[in-house]
C-alpha cells in the first residue's frame, strides 16, 4: 500500500516532470540559437566558390532552422535596443555578422527591413526567380559587419537596390532605448517546437528531410536490439553470481577489484581494440573470431529482422556494451551485501535456526538486491535508450547514440531538441518507478514481496 508520504513524493515527482521537461527544452533552443556567435560556420573564412555552391551553403543553413519564421526564441523577447526583430530569418552563419552591422546602425527599422530584403532576395534564388543580386553578391553583403565593408561590396557592383541606399544613408534612432522588450505570442520558437513535438504539425524533419520521428523509432529498434538483451542477461548473472558467493568474502572481493580494473580502461579503447584484434583478420586466428560489423537500415522493419540478418555482427558490441552496467550492477549489489551484512543477522546465524541457505539467498538477500536494482533504474532507462555512443560509432550501429551525435555535429536542430526532450522523459518516468518500487519492496509492512 501506498503512504502518505510515499504518495506524496510519488505525486511530487510526477508534477515536476513538466517545468523540468519544458526547461530543458527552452535551453536546448537557447544554446542553438543564441550562444555561437558565427553558428556552425565562421563566415568570415568562407572560401567563395560557384554561384551554386553558395546557393547550396545558404539552403543547407535554411534547412538548419525548420522553425525560422518565428519572431523569437521565447514568448517574451529581450534584445539589444538596435537588434532587429526580424533577425531569425537570417541563415545562422550570418547573424553574428548582421549582430554588428546592426549595433552600428543602431536602427532597428531600417535593419528590419534590410532583413526582410535580403530574406526575399534569398527566397527568389531558391525558387529560381528574377533577383537584383547574384548570389555571389548577397553573401558578401550578408558577411559585411560595418558600414565600411558594406561600402566596400557595394563599389564593385554595377547597381544596388534602394534597401541599400537607405541602410547606408540611416542615422541612429534619437529615441532607440538599451533594451528592447517585444511580446511574440504564441509566433516563436518555443512555442513552434511544443506545438510540433506534441501534435506533429508542423511536422519536425532531419536534414535530409524525414520525419523526426520515424527516424527515432528506426533507431530506437537498432538500440534495443544490441542493449535490451545484454542488460536483462548482464543483471541475472550478476545478480545470481552475487547471491551465491555471498558468504564468501575472499571471492567477493576478489572480484570487486577485478571490477574496478576493467572498469578504469575507457569504452572507446576497449571498442577499438576489440575491433581491430577480434574482427580485421590481422593476426590469424585471434582476429577471425568475430564477423567484421556491416550495419544497413534498409530492409529491417524489426527486432526480429535485426536478429536475423546482423545478429552475428551483433555479439561482439553486445559484450562490450555489457561490460559497463555488469560492473556496475555488481558494484552497487556488492556494497548493498556488505551494508546487510553489519545491519542484519548474519547468515551463519540464520542456518542455525533452521533457515536454509537457498531460501535466505533468494527471499531474503534478494530483497536488498531488488531495492539496489530500482535505484538505478532511471539511469539505465537512458542507458538502453541512448545506448553506447561510443560503441554505436566504432560499430556503424545506426542507433540513438550516433543518430544524437550526428544531429548535434549537422546542427540538425529538429533531431537534437527532439531526442534531449525524450531522454529527459524517460528519465524522470524512471526515477518515479525506481521511487515506487523502492517504497513497494522496502517498506517493512510489504506483504506482497515475498520477504521473511
Amino acid at each position: 500500500m501506498l503512504t502518505g508520504n510515499m504518495f506524496r513524493r510519488l505525486i511530487y515527482r510526477l508534477l515536476i516532470i513538466v517545468p523540468v521537461t519544458l526547461s530543458i527544452l527552452l535551453i536546448t533552443l537557447f544554446l542553438f540559437y543564441q550562444l555561437p556567435g558565427s553558428q556552425v560556420l565562421d563566415s568570415s573564412r568562407i572560401e567563395l566558390g560557384s554561384d551554386r555552391e553558395l546557393e547550396q551553403l545558404i539552403w543547407l543553413q535554411e534547412k538548419q532552422q525548420p522553425l525560422r519564421h518565428a519572431r523569437g526564441l521565447f514568448y517574451i523577447g529581450i534584445h539589444e535596443g538596435s537588434f532587429p526583430d526580424s533577425l531569425n530569418l537570417i541563415p545562422p552563419v550570418f547573424r553574428s555578422s548582421v549582430k554588428e552591422l546592426s549595433k552600428q546602425v543602431k536602427n532597428r527599422k531600417v535593419m528590419n527591413a534590410w532583413i526582410v530584403w535580403v530574406h526575399g532576395e534569398m527566397e527568389a534564388l531558391k525558387h529560381g526567380r528574377k533577383t537584383l543580386m547574384t548570389s555571389r553578391e548577397l553573401f558578401q553583403l550578408l558577411k559585411a559587419t560595418t558600414l565600411n565593408e558594406l561600402n566596400d561590396e557595394i563599389k564593385s557592383m554595377d547597381r544596388y537596390p534602394g534597401e541599400l541606399a537607405r541602410l547606408l544613408e540611416s542615422n541612429p534612432a534619437n529615441d532607440q532605448s538599451m533594451l528592447h522588450v517585444s511580446w511574440n505570442g504564441s509566433q516563436n520558437l518555443f512555442h513552434s517546437y511544443l506545438r510540433a513535438i506534441w501534435s506533429g504539425e508542423p511536422a519536425l524533419k532531419t536534414l535530409s528531410g524525414e520525419r523526426v520521428r520515424v527516424k527515432f523509432l528506426r533507431s530506437l529498434r537498432w538500440t534495443l536490439a544490441y542493449t535490451l538483451p545484454v542488460l536483462l542477461l548482464g543483471w541475472g548473472i550478476v545478480y545470481f553470481l552475487v547471491l551465491w558467493f555471498y558468504d564468501r568474502r575472499s571471492v567477493l572481493t576478489w572480484m570487486d577489484r577485478g571490477s574496478v580494473f576493467f572498469y578504469s580502461f575507457p569504452t572507446f579503447v576497449l571498442a577499438t581494440l576489440a575491433l581491430v584484434f577480434l574482427t580485421s583478420h590481422r593476426y590469424g586466428l585471434l582476429s577471425g573470431i568475430f564477423p567484421f560489423p556491416l550495419f544497413i537500415e534498409s530492409g529491417v522493419d524489426s527486432l526480429l529482422d535485426i536478429y536475423r540478418q546482423f545478429g552475428t555482427q551483433l555479439i561482439l558490441p553486445m559484450l562490450l556494451f555489457a561490460i559497463s552496467p555488469m560492473i556496475l550492477f555488481y558494484r552497487v549489489f556488492y556494497e548493498k551485501i556488505k551494508e546487510v551484512k553489519k545491519t542484519r543477522p548474519s547468515y551463519r546465524y540464520l542456518r542455525h535456526v533452521g533457515i536454509s541457505a537457498n531460501k535466505f539467498r533468494f527471499r531474503y538477500l534478494s530483497r536488498y538486491l531488488f531495492v539496489a536494482t530500482f535505484a538505478v533504474v532511471s539511469n539505465l532507462f537512458v542507458a538502453v535508450l541512448g545506448g553506447s555512443l561510443v560503441i554505436e560509432w566504432i560499430f556503424n550501429i545506426p542507433g540513438l547514440g550516433r543518430f544524437l551525435y550526428e544531429s548535434i555535429m549537422n546542427y540538425d536542430t529538429a533531431s537534437t531538441v527532439y531526442l534531449i526532450l525524450i531522454f529527459a522523459i524517460v528519465q524522470q518516468l524512471g526515477h518515479v518507478f525506481s521511487d515506487f518500487m523502492i517504497y513497494y519492496f522496502f517498506t517493512p509492512d510489504s506483504i506482497s514481496s515475498g520477504t521473511l
